[in-house]
């Protein structure tokens, strides 16, 4: 028997999506979930469902059971994960202050063309001598020929150099966008 003689879909009947329809404050008629290639396909009454599907199609009775939607982790920061192992590290098991940041970037810049990016990751502000957020022109001073990247621990950070500022059109002139904040210099602005 060949895999594509297999047939896989499945009709769940008597669900309970009721309990998940009033936590959104919505209505939803559902009682079963047609189930075809790993995939929710149809939604609608038993009633609806048995009448429409296929022969040879797996039902299971939920007995009035929720049904949830797939546990999908969408907020677990892979990507930025896998960025950070190429990133310099600056965690705080190796680095302690702000000066300790500039090392650790000045030495991945001083390997890095001039113009290409420079990526860091991992600090904490409370973790620093300084207890504080790296500036621009901390970074500056570091990396002064190439863009910096240096991304907040939480992954809910980045401070950027002014070289960087400029690749990504950020300016004096730039409004903050909503949802988020650009820290400016109190005194002049920048």
């Amino acid at each position: 028997m060949a895999a594509s003689d297999i047939n896989n879909d499945l009709l769940l009947v008597n669900v309970d999506t009721q309990s998940l329809a009033r936590a959104r404050n919505a209505v939803w008629n559902v009682s079963a979930v047609l189930v075809s290639n790993g995939r929710g396909r149809a939604l609608g009454a038993d009633e609806q469902a048995r009448a429409a599907m296929g022969a040879g199609v797996r039902v299971i009775d939920c007995q009035r059971m929720p049904l949830l939607p797939a546990f999908v982790d969408s907020h677990c920061h892979v990507m930025a994960y896998a960025s950070s192992l190429t990133a310099v590290d600056c965690r705080p098991s190796g680095v302690s202050s702000i000066a300790g940041i500039k090392d650790a970037i000045r030495s991945r810049a001083a390997s890095t063309p001039e113009g290409r990016w420079v990526r860091a990751a991992g600090y904490d502000d409370f973790a620093l001598a300084e207890k504080r957020h790296p500036t621009r022109w901390d970074l500056d001073e570091a990396a002064p020929r190439n863009p910096v990247r240096l991304t907040h621990r939480s992954g809910h950070a980045i401070v950027l150099n002014s070289p960087a500022l400029n690749a990504v059109g950020i300016s004096d002139a730039t409004d903050e966008h909503p949802g988020g904040t650009i820290d400016r210099d109190p005194l002049s602005g920048e």
